[in-house]
């Protein structure tokens, strides 16, 4: 839906999502002032703080930070509500492996074979109204030589402690927070989780059955096999359950997999007629399950054959993602004559079946029914989110009058219940000289994400499409040009990815980075001032010049297919005053061989965003005097078209990421 909404509306959206910020600039306006930063209110803080946590839903008036001249063991809180006690917690935690990936790992029979972190110390105390507090604990990589020290991670959260961080909570309910590494000769160390060394290698699955199918309906006899991909497993194990509950198991050692072994017939006059399930596990030589597959199917003997047919179910198709609607109507189409009964059935994520069985024994044929023709629809909207399925099923006169009933003919699909997708959205704003302050995009709202992180001097945004990790540049004017960043979406804070980048076959250092942008195959783009465009390994921090360039670009971004990389180039980049007279008035086009001028594009102002909209569109930013501006370019005849202008004090968005629905 939100796709359909954008190509009807191209930059309606997306320049919403850049620029309505009316709210936040009246609210400067009318005299609120900016909070004091912790280095203000705490010279010996970390830096690594925000303003505000959530408990329950609730915000909450508090700010904290961790006291580095403390050695990090210290917290600090202030509660600002002049009439309420909070619960606040300072914790310390053993990270067992790389802090981004905190979450415990299980294998497939539901075993931990590895750690994220666990805590090590916490204290819990109350911070009174008006009233600033510490709080001490003990770290993991403070232990003595013979106790293993260890990496830590210390949080300052409101409420009681976090076991566990992977829970959901600890993104909201988190005040402060730093991690303390350790290595030995050079090389990072984590802290010993003390599992048993995880399980061998589950490289198996089930490749396919061959003579049954999900849904058949079946009769005589015959065989049935599944292959497996992956190699060979230890074993793979047969289990038919029949509809008066037996239950009949084979295992087979060696390939090929027949159910009751090689070249043996499965004799279903010999078992009740009925719906029976057949599960397969595959196992590896650890005893691990590597995979299990189930199917159902009908077993139908000494009955005329039915020649009703359950053409499709119609309404929500297998594997679609369905809006919440007050109206979804899930119908059936039969073939074949006149049913005795067509009747549906639907589980919800958690398998439960609910407002089922539904019976209809006259056309036409609707989950809940119809009135007058037209179909009652089912509520989604009072139902979670989640996969749900839905089976329809076709009898005739004998078989709705057997025990158990034998359908026809049955379907089924798997959909799933999700809102509407909704794009990420971000942008950075250069406050000030090198100031940045990053924002976060919504529905017709701008939010500031964090606080303003000092003389970082952040020029270019980009989110990885396929893994959402948003990733930021550093220009020159700051201690650490070039720098690469990741940036937590749900706090704003930068962490350092990769020092200056550097290629060592051309000798070139990357000082200024000035666009970001990832190509439709997963590959980092970079482009440096009077440099040129260079590729990121991320994983390695290694830079490679692609192209060398002389002058100033302000953002690029790749076309839709991937084959053209567009910037837009600063015609005045070297003024001795940054942006002094900067104006963005080239459209520059990279093709995989060459970077060459597009057109020139006529601006009063300095453009300074560039992004591809799903549409193929290119979107721009740029700004004047407290005036932002949106608009887009037509990339025939290179003329701009505003959107979009209104007063604001965030009139310097460097950088714009998208990640738009998929």
């Amino acid at each position: 839906m939100y796709k359909q909404y954008l190509l009807k509306n191209p930059f309606r959206h997306s320049l919403k999502c850049m620029m309505v910020t009316v709210a936040l600039f009246m609210t400067v306006l009318l005299g609120f002032n900016t909070p004091a930063s912790a280095d203000e209110l705490f010279p010996t803080s970390s830096g690594r703080y925000k303003e505000g946590c959530q408990v329950d839903g609730k915000q909450l008036p508090v700010t904290g930070w961790i006291l580095k001249d403390d050695g990090y063991k210290v917290g600090k809180v202030t509660n600002s509500s002049p009439d309420k006690s909070y619960e606040v917690t300072l914790v310390s935690y053993k990270e067992f492996y790389a802090h981004t990936n905190f979450k415990h790992v299980y294998d497939q029979n539901g075993k931990m074979i590895k750690k994220g972190q666990e805590v090590f110390d916490s204290v819990t105390q109350n911070v009174g109204p008006n009233q600033t507090i510490q709080l001490n604990v003990d770290l993991p990589v403070d232990l003595p030589p013979d106790q293993k020290p260890c990496p830590t991670q210390i949080d300052l959260v409101c409420g009681p402690v976090i076991q566990y961080l992977g829970d959901g909570l600890y993104g909201k309910r988190k005040l402060a927070w730093q991690h303390l590494h350790k290595t030995v000769d050079g090389d990072e160390v984590w802290c010993d989780d003390e599992l048993i060394v995880p399980p061998a290698a589950c490289p198996f699955s089930m490749d396919r059955f061959t003579g049954i199918s999900n849904g058949a309906v079946v009769s005589g006899a015959f065989s049935i096999q599944v292959t497996v991909n992956g190699g060979t497993p230890k074993k793979v194990n047969f289990k038919l359950t029949g509809p008066d509950g037996t239950v009949k198991t084979h295992t087979e050692n060696n390939a090929p997999y027949f159910f009751l072994g090689d070249n043996e017939k499965w004799d279903t006059t010999q078992y009740p007629n009925g719906q029976y399930t057949l599960t397969v596990n595959i196992y590896n030589n650890a005893g691990q399950v590597c995979d299990i597959q189930t199917i159902s199917f009908t077993v139908k003997n000494g009955i005329a054959q039915c020649p009703l047919q359950m053409v499709e179910i119609s309404g929500v198709s297998d594997g679609e993602v369905v809006t919440p609607s007050s109206t979804l109507n899930i119908g059936a189409t039969i073939t074949g004559g006149t049913p005795k009964q067509v009747r549906f059935e639907l589980t919800d994520p958690n398998g439960v079946s609910i407002l089922s069985p539904h019976d209809e024994e006259q056309a036409p044929y609707y989950f809940l029914g119809d009135s007058g023709g037209n179909p009652n629809g089912w509520n989604t909207t009072a139902y979670p989110e989640g996969q749900y399925t839905m089976t329809a099923s076709v009898y005739d006169e004998t078989g709705w009058e057997d025990n158990p009933k034998v359908a026809c003919d049955t379907k089924t699909v798997s959909f799933v219940l999700a809102p509407a997708c909704q794009p990420e959205i971000y942008a950075v704003h250069d406050d000030k000289l090198n100031d940045t302050q990053m924002l976060i995009v919504a529905e017709d709202e701008l939010v500031k994400i964090g606080g303003v992180h000092k003389g970082r001097d952040i020029e270019a945004l980009a989110i990885d499409i396929e893994t959402g990790t948003l990733y930021a540049a550093a220009g020159d004017n700051t201690d650490k040009p070039g720098y690469l960043y990741t940036v937590d979406k749900t706090n704003g804070n930068i962490t350092e990815l990769c020092p200056t980048l550097f290629d060592e076959d051309s000798n070139t250092l990357f000082e200024e980075v000035d666009g970001l942008a990832f190509r439709p195959d997963g590959t980092l783009w970079g482009w440096a001032q009077n440099k040129g465009l260079f590729t990121i390994d991320v994983a390695n921090c290694e830079a490679t010049l692609v192209k060398e360039y002389q002058g100033e670009v302000e953002d690029l971004t790749w076309d839709v297919a991937g084959t053209t990389l567009y910037a837009v180039g600063n015609v005045n980049g070297d003024d001795s005053k940054e942006g002094a007279g900067d104006r963005s008035a080239q459209l520059l086009a990279y093709d995989g061989a060459n970077i060459s001028t597009v057109c020139e594009l006529s601006s009063e102002s300095e453009i300074e965003a560039l992004e591809t909209l799903p549409d193929g569109t290119l979107l721009v930013g740029y700004h004047g005097k407290n005036t932002v501006i949106a608009g887009t370019i037509d990339k025939n005849n290179c003329t701009i078209t505003p959107i979009k202008e209104f007063s604001s004090i965030f009139n310097d968005v460097e950088g714009i990421a998208i990640r738009n629905c998929q």
